[in-house]
């Protein structure tokens, strides 16, 4: 549970501005937001949660690969971004790529289970520390790895609409 201590520790440095967003403008907030998300990977691999195939990313560009560690969940703030913006369409180049529907709703979704993970492991890891008995702990880990398993998925579904854009 130690690193379920360090995700409840380094998400309480994400600095949440007044509308709900949180902020990855600044150095401050880039910095707190993807300690946090390095985190939820290393959590990830701890808990031995299910992972969806992040095989579409063998279709990126060459340019949009190389910010992607091959066998690795890489959260990346960019992505977290673009979901909690829900902004309809992107500038890239002086060229629009505009974002679907289902995009835009995906992109929702990610932001609300991003917000429902912090949430959710702030609750296990305080009925860890006062819970001592096995069963409350298989119970705790129970609720975390679906809660990232949930987590992961929207991530994959949003990243993958993205990828579908072609930018």
């Amino acid at each position: 549970f130690f690193i379920l201590e360090q995700c409840v520790l380094a998400s309480s440095h994400l600095i949440q501005k007044s509308n709900g967003k949180f902020d990855l403008d600044t150095p401050e907030g880039q910095k707190a937001c993807k300690k946090y998300l390095k985190l939820v990977e290393r959590l990830q691999e701890g808990f031995k949660s299910h992972t969806a195939s992040r095989a579409y990313r063998h279709d990126f560009s060459k340019a949009y690969r190389i910010l992607y560690k091959e066998g690795s969940l890489c959260y990346l703030t960019e992505i977290l971004d673009s979901a909690q913006e829900a902004i309809p369409h992107l500038w890239v180049n002086g060229e629009k790529y505009d974002f679907s529907l289902d995009i835009l709703d995906a992109g929702k979704k990610l932001f609300l289970e991003f917000c429902r993970l912090q949430q959710m492991l702030k609750g296990a890891y305080s009925r860890a520390i006062q819970d001592n008995a096995s069963d409350s702990a298989s119970l705790i880990r129970f609720d975390v790895v679906r809660a990232l398993e949930e987590f992961d998925l929207s991530w994959v579904n949003f990243e993958q609409l993205l990828s579908l854009i072609h930018i």
